[in-house]
């Protein structure tokens, strides 16, 4: 059974290698947890099964400790994906801020007995640029 385990054990590391490199790191999170819960569910049940309280009461804290890792690594993911999110956004507002406030045009105004005065005039979001 040695054999069998070893090549289980190479298959579940290649296919984590390929799912990273596909950015399928959710999937690689999530499998790692169910196995490592699996693990510690197996050494609670058998810690059940003898009389040492001690290493039973060990094996829970270490299935709540793995339940809050869990959870904290998905906030920090989370967190991570909207702080890409923003960054990316502001990347694309400050050009966009720019293009709103630089006037396509200026009109110059003058009329007879008055200082002559620069008119800044934007265009129409749906009128498209002029090319000079």
């Amino acid at each position: 059974m040695v054999g069998g385990q070893s090549t289980r054990s190479a298959l579940k590391s290649l296919q984590n290698e390929l799912y990273e490199l596909q950015g399928w790191q959710d999937d690689i999170e999530r499998r790692w947890f169910a196995a490592r819960q699996r693990d510690l569910q197996a050494q609670v049940d058998e810690e059940q099964a003898g009389d040492d309280a001690q290493a039973m009461t060990n094996a829970n804290r270490a299935l709540g400790l793995l339940r809050q890792i869990k959870v904290e690594s998905a906030q920090a993911r989370q967190a991570e994906e909207q702080k890409k999110r923003m960054e990316a956004q502001q990347a694309t507002q400050p050009a966009a801020q720019q293009a709103a406030q630089e006037p396509s045009k200026v009109i110059r105004l003058e009329v007879l007995g008055r200082p002559a005065v620069d008119v800044a005039v934007g265009r129409r979001r749906d009128q498209p640029a002029e090319h000079s």
